[in-house]
């Protein structure tokens, strides 16, 4: 845990509630209380069912939503509160998004260059045309794109290729930190290998911190370094890539974990998947306890025990 300590903290989220007024008797809890940090240079998975808030988490951090209530710091500063102009136009900045729909998130009446640049436009990044172009062409280039690309319109490229346009859209402004949510859900299982790598890859280049929202476990496991498993807006379990997947102590993380395919016929043929019947347990009786060193559990003393028998 103390090298844990000694790590800086670049994104805290803390008591973070997210409610959503459908009509006057009905209020949708998307975030319930949820808390966890993110270390300057990892990348954290938060994984989780359709509708678990997930995205909806990623969403108020970067402030798309204004929180109910909870505190986001970034960088030591509380940015889930009213912020300043300059403020505001900082953290747009230094924290940018991935988005899962890689068509829809691309204006299609604009040219590569100009969704790019759009960044550079906004926090006026650029002495003037030229130098604006060469910053274009060299993200292009390092998302794996060239200079050739930068003058055509978001229809006449691939899934994949749209995808690493937005990351270059992203990245055009010099981020530290990138929410990247459901990067690859929308692309085929061929190239999401290919975008994970890049991302990877850009993550050392330009030494960036990641949350990795997605649903799809293996490839989470693949790029995480730590892993949030959310439920009903609650986060019911969060540990070290190997804490989940090895010594997963919450029955809906084995839920999870039953669930992923291999490609194995006689694995599969014996594969059991565990049923989570959530009405045996209540979110709101447990509570957040470090089981080991940054492995971190929802529950009361009397499920815990029970579910480490297991």
């Amino acid at each position: 845990m103390s090298k844990m300590n000694e790590r800086e903290v670049l994104l805290e989220v803390k008591n973070l509630k997210q409610y959503f007024k459908i009509n006057s008797n009905t209020v949708v809890k998307a975030i319930d209380d949820i808390s966890f940090n993110i270390y300057k240079g990892e990348t954290f998975g938060l994984v989780g069912e359709s509708g678990s808030g997930k995205s909806t988490t990623g969403r108020s951090i970067i402030r798309l939503y204004q929180p109910t209530a909870g505190e986001v710091y970034f960088k030591g500063k509380n940015i889930a509160t009213k912020l300043t102009k300059k403020e505001k136009a900082e953290v747009c900045q230094k924290i940018q998004m991935i988005f899962q729909d890689p068509m829809a998130c691309l204006n299609p009446r604009m040219r590569v260059i100009d969704i790019i640049a759009e960044g550079i436009d906004v926090h006026k990044l650029a002495k003037n045309k030229q130098d604006r172009e060469e910053k274009v062409y060299k993200i292009l280039e390092a998302v794996g794109l060239s200079k050739d690309h930068a003058g055509r319109y978001p229809h006449e490229f691939s899934g994949g290729q749209r995808q690493r346009i937005g990351i270059a859209r992203a990245l055009i402004t010099n981020p530290e930190f990138i929410i990247a949510d459901e990067p690859i859900s929308a692309l085929d299982v061929s190239i999401q290998a290919q975008v994970v790598n890049l991302m990877n890859t850009l993550k050392k280049e330009f030494g960036l911190t990641y949350l990795f929202i997605a649903h799809d476990l293996s490839m989470v496991k693949y790029i995480s370094d730590r892993i949030g498993v959310m439920h009903l807006g609650r986060l019911v379990e969060l540990g070290s890539a190997d804490d989940i997947y090895e010594r997963a102590i919450h029955p809906y993380t084995r839920s999870l974990l039953s669930a992923i395919p291999l490609p194995d016929p006689n694995y599969e043929r014996n594969r059991k998947r565990i049923i989570y019947d959530k009405s045996k347990v209540d979110y709101y009786a447990g509570k957040w306890t470090e089981v080991s060193p940054g492995h971190f559990v929802l529950g009361t003393e009397e499920e815990l025990q029970a579910w480490q028998k297991k």
